[in-house]
This record gives C-alpha cells, sequence and structure tokens, in this order.
C-alpha cells in the first residue's frame, strides 16, 4: 500500500499517541496486551462494505478512519508489534461462525518469552469497545482452532494457550 504522505504522518502520529502512554518499564506482554485493548476500543467493525474502497479498511489508514476489517485490525496490529519489537505475524485463514459458514479472515500470532500464541484482534473489538476487559482472542481461546483455519500456505506454528484470569491479570 502506498500511503501520501500528510496520512502516513498521520498515522504514525496516532501510533505515537498510543506508545507514548506506555511506561518504560513495561515488559512485552504488558505492552501488547495495553496496544491490543487500545486498538480494540477505538477501532470498529466496518459491515459497509460500499466504503471499503473510499475507506481503506484493510490497511494501516483504519487508525484514522476508526473502522476495518480483519485484514486492517491485523496489519495495524502487527505494525504496532514491530514498533514495540514483539514478533508478530499477519495469518491468513478462514473464519467460522456457530452456523458452519465461514468466510476470509485474518489474525496474528505473537511471540513472546518462548510462547506462541494466537490473537484476534477483530474478534475482541466489539467486547473492549462494550467495556468489556476480559478477552476472549488474546491467546486464551481454548477451540480459538476451530473457528480458525489458516491457509495452507502460511506458517505453521505449535502454540500455546493460557487461562482467561492469567491474560487478564496483565495491566
Amino acid at each position: 500500500v502506498t500511503y501520501p504522505a500528510r496520512e502516513i504522518k498521520q498515522i504514525i502520529n496516532q501510533m505515537q499517541e498510543i506508545e507514548n502512554s506506555i511506561p518504560e518499564e513495561w515488559n512485552k506482554w504488558q505492552r501488547a496486551k495495553y496496544i491490543y485493548e487500545k486498538l480494540g476500543e477505538n477501532i470498529s467493525y466496518n459491515f459497509n462494505r460500499e466504503e471499503y474502497k473510499t475507506l481503506n479498511p484493510s490497511n494501516l489508514s483504519v487508525l484514522l478512519s476508526r473502522k476495518g476489517v480483519c485484514a486492517g485490525y491485523s496489519l495495524l496490529f502487527k505494525e504496532m508489534m514491530d514498533r514495540q519489537s514483539i514478533d508478530c505475524d499477519y495469518i491468513r485463514g478462514r473464519g467460522f461462525t456457530g452456523e458452519g459458514n465461514s468466510e476470509k479472515h485474518a489474525w496474528n500470532v505473537l511471540q513472546i518469552d518462548g510462547y506462541t500464541f494466537s490473537v484476534d484482534l477483530t474478534w475482541d473489538s466489539a467486547r473492549l469497545q462494550a467495556g468489556y476487559k476480559d478477552l476472549e482472542y488474546f491467546g486464551c481461546k481454548e477451540d480459538f482452532y476451530e473457528t480458525h483455519k489458516q491457509d495452507y500456505d502460511e506458517k505453521n506454528y505449535r502454540y500455546s494457550t493460557f487461562s482467561k484470569e492469567s491474560i487478564n491479570s496483565i495491566n
């Protein structure tokens, strides 16, 4: 994606605003969870497919429009993790609903302190916006891979899963 200079400056300024709230002494777990929560609280899922052509919901500009789709959430989260020197990958695949339907989907894989785990900011964002702080998709969803199937050409990992209590106790 090519961004106009003005837009990339705005995106960087918004990232820096989030980063400036992070105490220097925080570890990678605290940084990753904080950024995940901040992005989830401030970016809504864009259900209006007509706006996809004008709002670019699948790139970093979701930080400016505050609306995005899974690709935008995941790319932005990856960029923010890269800026924090936290290993993060962007994963493509399919998301499955309770009714057995699926659609193209994107999420992330984090690697912190020897643990590799999946996070899905898109699927946690509505809960975060509603004020819930107990994360469902930040490494603690045991059935994550029943609802998320990565594309065959994506890297395979050996994943860790954590209890909700352990993830939600990170502050």
